[in-house]
């Protein structure tokens, strides 16, 4: 390791001795006459220094964007229910994903990217053996496919209702309207209803910021 630190230092004292002896022209340069005010140049830039622009020289135009014009686009990416299809399309080869996102909920209620989140639907449920109920109701192997995915990933409501509660309309109780209250635990819900209870925390108990009691209700972004 020493002879490699020695080697390391004779080397760049050398690069610099080279360095400070040399001269395109070949000869000295004068360092008797001062420099002319104004005549220094500017040190030369390194490699890469234009790639990012200043904020004050930024000249990129931005079009807003009007929200409701029927714009032409490609649809790359969907979710409705939170982690069920990164769960569901867990170990799925990349085209299974892409026809997932690509696709609207109505059209995958069956096929084989359905046959193959109703597969992972049976592994995961015999892990455990105690099935979730919600308001009564055992979401059963059966009952998460026709809820999850024959339903199609999207988040129900029902505006008759009265009562909030995650996946409350897509069982059937009554009197529910659906979505999700801020504070529910909609991933231990789905946790512990895919694998039959065997798994029912991720370990995050709450937000880290307390909600709102206003609208928008949600916490500062911090």
């Amino acid at each position: 390791m020493l002879n490699k630190t020695l080697l390391f230092a004779c080397g760049l004292g050398l690069v610099l001795a080279l360095g400070a002896c040399s001269d395109d022209s070949g000869t000295k340069p004068d360092t008797k006459k001062p420099t002319e005010a104004g005549a220094e140049t500017a040190p030369p830039k390194e490699a890469g220094s234009e790639a990012a622009p200043t904020e004050a020289g930024t000249d990129m135009a931005v079009t807003p964007i009007d929200v409701d014009a029927n714009i032409a686009g490609t649809q790359i990416d969907r979710a409705g229910r939170p982690g069920i299809s990164s769960v569901l399309l867990f170990g799925a080869a990349e085209t299974a994903k892409d026809t997932f996102n690509e696709s609207s909920p109505d059209a995958l209620k069956s096929g084989a990217v359905a046959d193959g989140m109703n597969a992972l639907i049976d592994t995961l449920t015999g892990l455990g053996t105690s099935p979730l109920q919600v308001n009564g109701v055992d979401l059963t192997a059966a009952t998460l496919k026709a809820v999850l995915v024959a339903g199609g990933d999207v988040l129900k409501v029902d505006t008759a209702g009265t009562t909030t509660g995650y996946l409350g309309v897509e069982v059937g109780i009554s009197g529910a309207f659906g979505g999700r209250g801020l504070d529910e635990d909609v991933v231990n819900t789905s946790l512990a209803a895919l694998t039959s209870k065997a798994i029912t925390t991720d370990k995050v108990d709450a937000n880290d910021v307390a909600f709102k009691s206003t609208f928008p209700y949600l916490a500062d972004a911090h």
